[in-house]
């Protein structure tokens, strides 16, 4: 990011710019407004700047965003017989560090109706075997991380 100098002040402009990507930073992370509001007004501009370039890749186009391979692992996960356990576990991270993009792409491609159907079909085999009860485990973690997202509640209620 390049800074402009007068008189050894940055810009206004500089300053607005690094302001408006930060604000849209705190967005994409989710940060309550409360707290978006006390970190604009309390981080100095090289902070904000330091901020700005250690997210960068999430300003790169389709960084961020539901992609082919999701909608894949969605199909995998519901067609399969035994979904794979360490694909169900990183859905479960990514799901609970979501931000806005992704979980509103997860929703709209029906992440949630694919895990319940998952939890459904488990949920009727009788005995259960010890790989169902981790399977059902992980994906009762993922609707957690999905009702724990603010994105989520927001979502739901429009």
């Amino acid at each position: 990011m390049e800074t402009h100098v007068k008189n050894g002040d940055p810009d206004s402009e500089d300053i607005d710019r690094v302001n408006v990507m930060y604000d849209a930073l705190l967005d994409h992370l989710l940060i309550p407004n409360s707290k978006k509001e006390e970190l604009i007004s309390t981080q100095s501009i090289e902070k904000k700047k330091q901020m700005l370039k250690m997210h960068s890749q999430l300003f790169e186009p389709g960084a961020s965003s539901w992609g082919d391979k999701d909608n894949m692992l969605l199909t995998n996960i519901l067609k399969s017989k035994i979904p794979d356990l360490s694909s169900l576990s990183r859905l479960r991270v990514v799901l609970a560090s979501a931000n806005r993009e992704f979980m509103t792409s997860f929703l709209d491609n029906g992440g949630v109706s694919a895990l319940l159907k998952t939890i459904e079909s488990r949920i009727d085999k009788s005995p259960l075997s010890e790989l169902d009860v981790a399977v059902l485990y992980e994906i009762l973690s993922c609707c957690k991380a999905v009702m724990n997202n603010q994105v989520t509640q927001v979502h739901s209620f429009s």
